[in-house]
C-alpha cells in the first residue's frame, strides 16, 4: 500500500449506499483514478452529490473502484453519506484539516493510514520526532550499534536505537534507547530497555554452536524490542505481530562471538582463520566461512605461498563461475611470483550457507584466508 495524489483527478460515480464506489470514467479536462493509482494505494477524496458532500481516504481497486475507507468530514455529521440514485462527482484533493495540523504526527499518521508499534510516540519537536511524522519508509533499516554487552559479553547484546520498517511493510518499528537482551534467557518484554532482559525463542536451544537471526518486533501496545532465533519464520511471542531482521549472532557454544555491528557493517573482534592449507585446490571447492548463513559481502585477509611456480589464488562467489586463476588475463588472482609470500584484503560475496569459492593455479600453492567480518545484502 502506497499513499499518493495525483493532479486533476476526477470521476462520475452513480454508486448508491454508503459502500464503495464504482468509478465511471473521467470528466472531461481530467484524468482516472486508474491513471495515478495502483491496487491497494490511498490518498484523499473528495465525493459530491448535489449539495452533500464528504472527504475522506480511500483505498483504489483497479480497474475502478475507491473504497471509502476512512471518512473524515461530511455534511452527514461527518459520517458516510447515504447515496441515492443520481450521478456524482469523485475526485483527489487535499483535506483542510490535513494542512493546518502538519505538526501532529497522530493526525497525519491517520490520514495517511500509517500503523505504528511501540516506542515510536513522537513527544518533541526534535529533528527526529519531524522526520517520524511521514513514517518510516518501506525498506527502511536505519545505521545502529549492536556488540557484546560489557557486563555480560558471553551471553548479552547491547543493541542501540533502531527504526526499522518490518518485513511485510505493515508497521514502523523504532526504538529510542540502547536495549539490554539475554540470549541464555528466553524472550521476555523489558521493564525497561537497560534493565537485561530474555531475547531467545523459546523453540531454541543452546546446546551447539549455532547462528540466530536478531529480529526487531513490535504489536499495537508493545514496545518495539530484539527477538533472537535460528528460524527465519519464527511463531513470535504473544501479542507481537511484526519483524524485521536486523542481523544475525553466532553463539559459539558457550558464548555469543564477539562483534561489533553499526548498520549493515560487522567486523569480529578477533578474526578468524577460515581456510589453512598447504596445498589449495587446484579445481576448485567451495568453502563455509565464519560468517552467517545469508548473502553477505565478506571482508578478508589472505595469505599465499608457491615454492616453484606462481602463488595464485581466484577467491570468488559461488555464483560466479569457477575459472582458473591467472597472472595475465581474467579473472587474475591473488598472488604472485614463485618463491615469494603475498598477503592483503579481499572482499568476496557469499552465498547462503556462507560459502565461498577457492581455487589455486598450481598444486602445493599455500593458502590462509582469515575472515574479517562483512556486510550484509540483504537486510
Amino acid at each position: 500500500m502506497t499513499f499518493k495524489l495525483g493532479d486533476r483527478v476526477r470521476e462520475s460515480t452513480t454508486t448508491t449506499g454508503t459502500g464503495a464506489l464504482t468509478l465511471g470514467g473521467a470528466d472531461v479536462g481530467f484524468s482516472t483514478f486508474a491513471s495515478r493509482l495502483s491496487t491497494g494505494d490511498t490518498t484523499w477524496y473528495a465525493l459530491v452529490f448535489g449539495a452533500s458532500w464528504e472527504v475522506g481516504i480511500g483505498t483504489f481497486t483497479a480497474p475502478a473502484t475507491l473504497a471509502r475507507t476512512t471518512v473524515i468530514a461530511s455534511t452527514n455529521s461527518d459520517a458516510a453519506l447515504n447515496l441515492g440514485a443520481g450521478t456524482k462527482e469523485v475526485f483527489i484533493t487535499a483535506p483542510a484539516s490535513a494542512l493546518v495540523t502538519l505538526s501532529s504526527a497522530t493526525t497525519l499518521r491517520a490520514f495517511l493510514g500509517i500503523t505504528t508499534a511501540g516506542n515510536d510516540l513522537i513527544t518533541a519537536p526534535s529533528v527526529a520526532a519531524q522526520r517520524s511524522i511521514l513514517g518510516v519508509p518501506p525498506g527502511y533499516l536505519s545505521s545502529f550499534t549492536m556488540t557484546n554487552n560489557a557486563a555480560d559479553a558471553t551471553n548479552d547484546l547491547d543493541i542501540g536505537p533502531v527504526s526499522a520498517r518490518s518485513d511485510d511493510n505493515v508497521l514502523d518499528l523504532v526504538t529510542s534507547a540502547t536495549i539490554v537482551k539475554q540470549l541464555d534467557v528466553a524472550f521476555a518484554e523489558y521493564v525497561a530497555p537497560g534493565t537485561p532482559s530474555g531475547m531467545r525463542d523459546s523453540a531454541d536451544n543452546l546446546a551447539v554452536a549455532k547462528w540466530l537471526r536478531v529480529f526487531l518486533i513490535g504489536g499495537a501496545g508493545k514496545n518495539s524490542q530484539p527477538f533472537a532465533s535460528t528460524s527465519a519464520t519464527p511463531t513470535l511471542p504473544s501479542g507481537f505481530t511484526a519483524k524485521r531482521l536486523i542481523g544475525f549472532i553466532y553463539w559459539t557454544g558457550s558464548a555469543i562471538k564477539a562483534f561489533i555491528q553499526t548498520g549493515r557493517s560487522v567486523r569480529w573482534v578477533t578474526t578468524v582463520t577460515d581456510i589453512s592449507t598447504s596445498a589449495a585446490s587446484t579445481s576448485g571447492a567451495l568453502t563455509g566461512m565464519t560468517a552467517p548463513p545469508a548473502r553477505v559481502d565478506l571482508a578478508f585477509n589472505y595469505r599465499t605461498f608457491c615454492s616453484g611456480n606462481p602463488a595464485f589464488l581466484y577467491v570468488r562467489s559461488p555464483d560466479q563461475t569457477n575459472e582458473t586463476p591467472s597472472n595475465s588475463v581474467a579473472p587474475l588472482g591473488y598472488g604472485g611470483n614463485s618463491g615469494a609470500v603475498y598477503q592483503g584484503f579481499g572482499k568476496v560475496i557469499t552465498n547462503a550457507s556462507g560459502q565461498i569459492g577457492v581455487r589455486a593455479l598450481n598444486a602445493s600453492t599455500e593458502a590462509i584466508i582469515a575472515t574479517l567480518g562483512w556486510t550484509y545484502l540483504e537486510l
